[in-house]
């Protein structure tokens, strides 16, 4: 069975600043993380593993360095992913804001399949000897904490939105409307039926987070319609906002995170890859995806 996972395990006493940081709660246990969007694992050894299961549209703050720069604060963080149809794999520790080490497999990487960066520790060097490459990553994971995503005696903790400070509501709690279509999408104020469908959405992305001066709107044949725009001074960060119908009338709103350990403000910025998944969520359902809240703006954008 194939898989596309992401993962961070923090050794903690108390687990719930990392569930704060995600702006999630236990939820029940469960089986296996298939169809779950975001789960957890409390290991024998003190350590909590929040994973995101990237094919149900995980939470895909794993891959910004700035998000686990931040959690490596609370404790040292192993980050590990794996994508087994493209053979992909990685594995990096984190401790006080900085990446100690990491080591990614690529099987197209002309002087070998695994790279490595910093020093990885002594203890684990033989592991480099395994004989499937794109495993060794994994199996340096679970040294150090004891956890594999796919080990079968693992037991699972789903993880539910929490409510976020101020009354946020989850994106989870949105209603999909049963007549939704993309109609159109707009991509620096060219707009173009979305049929026509040449540029890959994350194409259209990743243009948004490089160039400051690009945004995107995806509109749907209802007047509901999705926007994204690059941050001004953030590294392919993106601000995301929807706008839908309610009674006849638009409410707008911003996705936010909810807010956690690190204080300040909800933030409004999300990686790439998951502001692809929100916007891929948008085309298909008419909604956001779990895992981010919503801000009212309606009286800011539109003084309604």
């Amino acid at each position: 069975m194939g898989y596309s996972v992401a993962w961070v395990g923090l050794r903690l006493a108390d687990p719930q600043p990392l569930f704060d940081a995600f702006g999630v709660s236990p939820a029940g246990t469960v089986p296996d993380f298939l169809g779950l969007p975001l789960v957890a694992a409390r290991l024998p050894g003190g350590w909590t593993v929040v994973m995101a299961n990237l094919a149900a549209g995980g939470d895909e703050r794993l891959f910004d360095g700035s998000f686990l720069s931040r959690l490596s604060r609370l404790g040292t963080a192993v980050f590990h992913c794996a994508e087994t149809s493209s053979q992909d794999s990685g594995v990096a520790q984190w401790e006080n804001g900085d990446c100690r080490w990491s080591l990614v497999h690529d099987a197209d990487a002309e002087d070998g399949p695994l790279q490595a960066a910093g020093d990885l520790p002594e203890p684990l060097q033989s592991i480099r000897v395994a004989s499937d490459p794109f495993d060794v990553p994994t199996k340096l994971a679970a040294a150090l904490t004891g956890f594999r995503h796919d080990d079968p005696d693992v037991e699972f903790l789903a993880l539910a939105p929490a409510k976020a400070a101020g009354g946020l509501s989850p994106t989870s709690s949105c209603l999909t409307p049963a007549d939704f279509e993309p109609a159109a999408y707009d991509l620096g104020g060219k707009e173009t039926p979305w049929s026509h469908g040449e540029v890959p959405l994350l194409t259209m992305v990743r243009l948004v987070a490089r160039e400051e001066e690009e945004f995107l709107i995806v509109r749907g044949s209802n007047a509901w319609f999705m926007q994204a725009a690059g941050i001004e001074g953030g590294d392919d960060l993106i601000m995301i906002e929807w706008q839908h119908l309610q009674g006849g009338r638009p409410r707008h709103f911003r996705l936010v995170r909810a807010p956690g350990p690190f204080a300040g403000p909800p933030p409004i910025a999300f990686a790439v890859d998951e502001a692809h998944v929100h916007l891929r969520s948008f085309a298909k359902l008419g909604v956001p995806a779990p895992g981010a809240f919503l801000l009212d703006v309606t009286d800011d954008v539109l003084g309604t």
